[in-house]
């Protein structure tokens, strides 16, 4: 599955560079090159879904993998490239798509998928600056982050496993940086106490229902 993935994105990434070379990119509004994007990633994330119904669930893996890299990929561009949002909106897009991919994995059983998903959550609120610009509210999408990878083991079941120590490992690493740049002691000790509650609350659920 990442295998394809990588090479589905590859295939567009080529393909994007040469209408660069012709000019043809050029000549698109922001807007439009920002929902073709959106677009191509459903529209992978759909072309998984028909593959998926004819019988090949690792291409069909490759393909849903693709599809949310591609809408992240396409949330981050229309951020820092296109610029046609702000940091903070650009976040909040980036979580609606986790969320999205996070459904969309557990639907299809796909652990490649929630993996990505995650790890796109997790990225946007650090790449976007939002760590040093507004603590509070990273903090807050960290929360929110965290709770999708929670989430997604407690749903799909012991197979998601990875997802749950990714989101865990993740809010670790980038809980650190949150903590330390918040100027009230209380609200680090809120969000500390937030994000252990999280787990805590997760992994209490996950072994009374014999998931961990």
């Amino acid at each position: 599955p990442f295998v394809g993935a990588i090479a589905v994105l590859g295939a567009i990434g080529f393909l994007v560079h040469y209408a660069i070379e012709i000019g043809l990119i050029g000549k698109i509004p922001p807007e439009a090159r920002f929902a073709i994007g959106v677009l191509l990633g459903l529209g992978l994330l759909a072309a998984g879904e028909a593959v998926r119904r004819r019988g090949a669930p690792g291409a069909a893996m490759g393909l849903d993998a693709a599809g949310v890299g591609a809408v992240m990929v396409s949330v981050a561009l229309g951020v820092f490239s296109l610029q046609l949002f702000s940091p903070v909106t650009g976040a909040v897009l980036a979580l609606a798509a986790g969320v999205l991919a996070s459904v969309w994995s557990v639907r299809s059983g796909s652990v490649a998928v929630a993996v990505s998903a995650i790890i796109g959550c997790f990225a946007m609120p650090a790449g976007v600056g939002l760590v040093q610009s507004d603590p509070q509210l990273a903090g807050l999408l960290l929360a929110l982050a965290l709770s999708i990878g929670l989430a997604v083991h407690l749903i799909g079941g012991a197979r998601f496993a990875l997802a749950r120590w990714i989101g865990v490992g993740a809010a670790a690493m980038m809980g650190i940086p949150v903590l330390v740049t918040l100027s009230s002691p209380v609200e680090a000790f809120s969000f500390a106490l937030c994000w252990w509650g999280l787990v805590i609350g997760q992994a209490t659920l996950a072994a009374q229902r014999g998931i961990d």
